[in-house]
């Protein structure tokens, strides 16, 4: 069986394709990426690459995320998301991604976050 993961490097956010043998599945282990500044967000919330702004709950709704998350990133509480999140939210701002977001990689950065659960 074949599986699509949504991976965060340098380079920006990409899908690998990986297979899966043996009775054995890959999770995506949530790779994150780290918002680069509260203020930065909340300004091109206000003008988007539209020229329009953008509010809480229809950036979350675009990002597939609470809207909670989004108040939390502009407030300081909260500063990563899923990589997949971090390519949405700054898809609708209108910016590529490492304007908003850089990755938040572990020591390994060449290998992608996937760890295997038995399948039940």
């Amino acid at each position: 069986m074949d599986n699509l993961f949504t991976v965060c490097h340098s380079e920006g956010v990409h899908q690998e394709q990986h297979n899966v043998h043996g009775g054995r599945h890959v999770i995506e282990d949530a790779p994150k990426c780290r918002l680069v500044s509260a203020e930065l967000l909340r300004t091109l919330m206000q003008r988007t690459g539209t020229g329009k702004a953008v509010t809480i709950r229809q950036l979350a709704r675009h990002a597939g995320v609470a809207h909670g998350v989004i108040g939390e990133l502009l407030t300081g509480v909260r500063d990563t998301v899923s990589a997949t999140a971090a390519q949405r939210i700054a898809q609708r701002i209108g910016v590529d991604l490492l304007i908003l977001f850089v990755p938040s990689e572990r020591a390994d950065s060449s290998r992608p976050y996937l760890r295997l659960t038995d399948s039940a």
